[in-house]
């Protein structure tokens, strides 16, 4: 379930937060039976996505291990029914309401956001916005649960691919809403409305020696440049580690 939307076609963002570094974050994914593996026909696709975000009925599920059982009491239910068989009931009833049948096989089905706090942002207000920006975009958010019983706390929002009583899976997740265009949005509205940013990679000794601009792009470059300076300062040639280097001190 990895990947970056960075073509034309709508693709799956990760959503692996256990793989995620720490910071804010934002994944989607469109779900269906390719990527959903454990439901062998549409109809399942949404049930299967219920049991593993509300921890019923998936211990077999490939990434079981990468849960806390002692920790899942910590979980919560924002939105939608904690009980995975009344929440899938809930989506087919809407289905059913407006006469919707896939026509395809692989039809798209929902729609599966998951977003991650900063560090200490586990709080009700972070939350609140991330159910704020959903609901702005989507009509059946059928259900937000907030998971901490992996590495770092996230939320799963899992949303009826249905908008104005149809189908709309490739729409929802094309053209402007292509993952990687809702990922920008999503922190933007975290920054306006509470200040958060993604988290800026800090760059180590050694991406600095081989980034454009001047000195060494390369430790061999940067080796040859401390011998340079050992030769000059010390004539006699007696070794000294003078720590310039890419795994140095000096940058």
């Amino acid at each position: 379930m990895s990947g970056d939307a960075s073509n034309g076609k709508a693709r799956a963002v990760s959503l692996r937060p256990d793989d995620w570094g720490a910071g804010l974050r934002f994944g989607g994914k469109s779900l269906s039976v390719k990527s959903v593996s454990r439901a062998a026909t549409a109809a399942e696709v949404v049930p299967v996505c219920l049991a593993h975000n509300l921890r019923q009925g998936n211990e077999d599920h490939r990434h079981r291990s990468r849960i806390d059982p002692y920790r899942t009491v910590f979980n919560e239910v924002l939105r939608g029914s904690g009980r995975a068989d009344v929440a899938a009931d809930i989506a087919r009833n809407v289905l059913d309401e407006h006469g919707i049948r896939p026509r395809r096989s692989d039809a798209i089905m929902a729609i599966e956001l998951v977003m991650q706090p900063p560090v200490g942002a586990d709080n009700p207000a972070f939350w609140t916005e991330c159910l704020a920006w959903a609901d702005s975009r989507y009509e059946y958010i059928v259900s937000a649960t907030v998971h901490r019983d992996q590495a770092r706390p996230h939320m799963h929002i899992l949303v009826l691919a249905v908008a104005d009583g149809r189908f709309a899976g490739n729409t929802m997740t094309a053209g402007v809403n292509r993952f990687v265009n809702q990922r920008r949005n999503f922190m933007s509205h975290m920054r306006e409305t509470l200040g958060l940013r993604p988290d800026r990679k800090v760059k180590t000794l050694s991406d600095l020696a081989v980034s454009a601009g001047r000195g060494p792009k390369t430790k061999a470059q940067a080796d040859r440049r401390d011998a340079a300076l050992v030769r000059r300062h010390v004539p006699d040639g007696r070794r000294v580690d003078v720590g310039m280097g890419v795994d140095g001190h000096g940058g």
